[in-house]
């Protein structure tokens, strides 16, 4: 059975993480979309091994609360962006707002 499967890119060390894990989720047949955050290296890493992602979210900001308001808010975004791209699973490594 074909699953459509969303990765997303919390940070850095996702990127060769997953990078690894993703063709032999496609080689199974599964559809693999990866969203990510800008923080860190991640997008630049993500780039120059060719991933495509969706970019939601940013850097954490300083202070507690900022940091909690900022995980709810890219929560909400991927929760529309998940809507739409209707994963049948959800993967990621410690990603709070997935």
């Amino acid at each position: 059975m074909t699953r459509r499967i969303w990765i997303d890119l919390a940070n850095s060390p996702h990127v060769r993480l997953f990078a690894a894990i993703a063709p032999h989720l496609e080689a199974q047949g599964h559809v693999v979309g990866f969203t990510a955050r800008d923080h860190a290296q991640t997008l630049p890493l993500a780039e120059a091994i060719g991933l495509e992602t969706t970019v939601i979210g940013g850097p954490s900001p300083a202070g507690k609360m900022s940091k909690i308001r900022t995980t709810l808010g890219r929560a909400r975004c991927l929760a529309a962006w998940a809507r739409d791209w209707r994963p049948d699973v959800a993967l990621s490594h410690g990603s709070y707002a997935q």
